[in-house]
């Protein structure tokens, strides 16, 4: 009479096993390179911010009314069109800004 062969003897046990090592060091030299890369830049890196400058340029404001002529031949056609609707019909009559006014 044969017998059966034991299921978990420690070499199957071991065999079985042997990919564990290679994908724990794996995960973990891929687990500081990404911290490296995150990391290291902010560290060792120059600091960006101080070296851009912003500009301004500060006008007064000026009343007045705004007049350009511009001529030309031609057929003219939009690169895009919209249509505007509203909710609420209604004729536009004349409005006056109450801070525009003089």
């Amino acid at each position: 009479m044969k017998s059966a062969p034991a299921q978990n003897t420690p070499a199957k046990r071991k065999n079985s096993r042997k990919w564990v090592k290679p994908v724990v060091i794996t995960a973990v030299v891929l687990a500081v390179a990404i911290a490296a890369a995150i990391i290291l830049p902010k560290v060792l890196g120059e600091k960006t911010e101080s070296t851009r400058i912003t500009t301004y340029n500060v006008s007064k404001v000026t009343y007045g009314n705004i007049t350009q002529t511009i001529s030309g031949s031609g057929t003219l056609t939009p690169v895009t069109s919209e249509t505007l609707t509203s909710e609420k019909g209604g004729e536009y009559r004349r409005y006056t800004l109450p801070w525009a006014t003089r």
